[in-house]
């Protein structure tokens, strides 16, 4: 972990911190308390390893496994169809229509 990521970390910022703007679209997808502290969680450290050890929140492995297959899923299908300029498919991802 890199000293950005430590004092992030010590500092709990992932515990209450804003979802940036470029990335509001995962709300339409991660709606619960836990998805939501997951979603903060891997956007601040891009990992779900210590997940529930730095958040004290208990979820399977595998359910942290389909939480960031999801999300991984979702940015990278919205970032090309940025690329592609299928704005129907960005316009489906940002409101939450996309299907898998």
């Amino acid at each position: 972990m890199g000293l950005k990521k430590e004092l992030e970390f010590i500092s709990g910022v992932f515990f209450d911190c804003d979802i940036p703007k470029n990335k509001r679209y995962f709300l339409k997808y991660y709606t619960s308390k836990i998805q939501r502290q997951f979603l903060r969680y891997y956007i601040t450290f891009s990992s779900r390893e210590r997940f529930v050890e730095h958040t004290g929140i208990y979820v399977k492995k595998r359910w942290l496994q389909m939480l960031e297959f999801r999300f991984l899923k979702l940015e990278n299908e919205y970032k090309l169809a940025k690329q592609e300029f299928d704005f129907t498919k960005v316009a489906d991802i940002e409101s939450g229509n996309y299907k898998f």
